[in-house]
């Protein structure tokens, strides 16, 4: 069986690439929000080394 397979434009890609990028973006907003309220720290990456973020300095927006 084959698939039929369709030529995406670049424009298409860009979109996609936008949508995917936004969905991330709102994916960790989300999951620190998480952490904070639950009064976890979180781990990010500074400088070449592990850096953890303790719950009162996770700054992000509540709605």
């Amino acid at each position: 069986m084959s698939i039929a397979r369709r030529e995406i434009s670049a424009q298409e890609l860009v979109a996609e690439a936008k949508a995917v990028e936004l969905a991330v973006e709102e994916s960790v907003i989300e999951a620190l929000k998480m952490h904070k309220r639950m009064g976890q720290r979180v781990a990010t990456w500074q400088d070449g080394q592990v850096v953890w973020i303790e719950p009162e300095d996770i700054s992000v927006d509540f709605d």
